[in-house]
């Protein structure tokens, strides 16, 4: 099945909200980007690599990988190109991931909630931040949603 190419930076409508814990996720739209890219390095492992970024947002993202990525499984990450200075490492959970083009689209929650997550409360500041920054530099309007 193939994929158009996302625009340069296009903001994405979220899912409908829903009850529950998933509202404040659901109701934040996503921000498709394809000049931006992530480091990330599975728990355990000492190799990184480095990914374009498809669509992010305070609460995830989604990466476009070589290899696919197990499900629940423990992510470290970090952003180039937009982020904010300081953002450092961010722990993330891979939420689902499928084929898509020659490699893989992988859904990203991150867990600045977790024990693992270094400075909390100044992560989520700085995805904020992040998430704003992209935000006033897309100038687009919504196109089409993903669910995550």
């Amino acid at each position: 099945m193939q994929f158009p190419a996302p625009p340069s930076t296009v903001v994405l409508p979220s899912a409908p909200a829903v009850t529950g814990s998933v509202t404040d996720r659901r109701s934040i739209s996503r921000i498709a980007i394809s000049e931006f890219a992530a480091i990330y390095r599975p728990q355990g492992r000492f190799r990184r690599n480095r990914v374009p970024v498809i669509d992010f947002n305070r609460f995830g993202l989604a990466l476009h990988t070589p290899t696919p990525l197990a499900l629940n499984q423990t992510l470290y990450l970090w952003f180039e190109g937009a982020a904010p200075a300081g953002t450092g490492r961010v722990v993330g959970v891979v939420h689902n991931c499928v084929s898509q083009d020659a490699g893989f689209r992988c859904g990203i929650r991150f867990r600045t909630d977790s024990r693992l997550q270094q400075q909390p409360e100044r992560t989520r500041q700085l995805l904020i931040e992040l998430e704003k920054r992209l935000q006033a530099g897309s100038g687009s309007s919504p196109v089409s949603a993903y669910s995550q």
